[in-house]
């Protein structure tokens, strides 16, 4: 839900500090809502962000490069 999503990104931005955006698209039982961090200043600063990701319970977070 929007309101579960919000709750992540609220939670992302102040542990991470990172800019920490939610987004929806339509899916096939209704919309879905993604929880975006970054970007990222450069690909040395993934492995750190996913490090606290996973110590917040986000156990396989995915990187997309744009």
């Amino acid at each position: 839900s929007n309101k579960s999503a919000e709750g992540l990104r609220k939670k992302l931005q102040e542990e991470l500090g990172n800019n920490v955006r939610v987004t929806s698209t339509a899916g096939a039982n209704g919309e879905v809502f993604r929880v975006q961090v970054g970007p990222l200043t450069s690909a040395n600063s993934v492995a750190p962000v996913t490090a606290q990701m996973q110590k917040l319970g986000i156990s396989d977070p995915i990187m997309v490069v744009d």
